[in-house]
């Protein structure tokens, strides 16, 4: 499958979660092989993260930038000192609870605006991937 740009379905399912996590500013779709899933990266904005969650930017991140703005991270705050307090299950559920929301919206959008399995005619799930920062 050809790396797509954009989608409609995708795009109304990000403006509409944008309201819950106002750090999401944009997002990508990962370069995937899979018939029956897209993969997507959403970008953030790493000030509004950090108002958001209501934790400071680790200092590490801080000191080395192009750490911060050319990675990719598994969760939101990874990059915040919140994440060194939280163990693993509440770093997946917090998580989670950004995935459930996005899958709520997206379930809504009617088919025709998703991006379809050819194979089966049926709209491909979308995952949530990674996280990107920006300023």
């Amino acid at each position: 499958m050809e790396l797509l740009k954009t989608n409609k379905a995708i795009d109304i399912t990000i403006s509409i979660l944008k309201k819950e996590y106002p750090f999401i500013v944009g997002y990508e779709f990962v370069s995937s092989t899979s018939d029956y899933f897209l993969y997507l990266t959403l970008i953030c904005d790493v000030n509004k993260v950090s108002e958001f969650y209501k934790s400071d930017i680790r200092s590490y991140f801080l000191r080395f930038n192009d750490m911060l703005y050319n990675k990719e991270f598994a969760y939101p705050f990874s990059v915040l000192e919140i994440s060194e307090e939280l163990n693993s299950d509440d770093k997946f559920s917090l998580f989670y609870e950004l995935k459930d929301s996005f899958n709520d919206i997206y379930e809504f959008i009617p088919n025709e605006y998703k991006i379809m399995n050819l194979r089966f005619n049926d709209p491909m799930d979308v995952e949530l991937d990674k996280f990107k920062f920006v300023k």
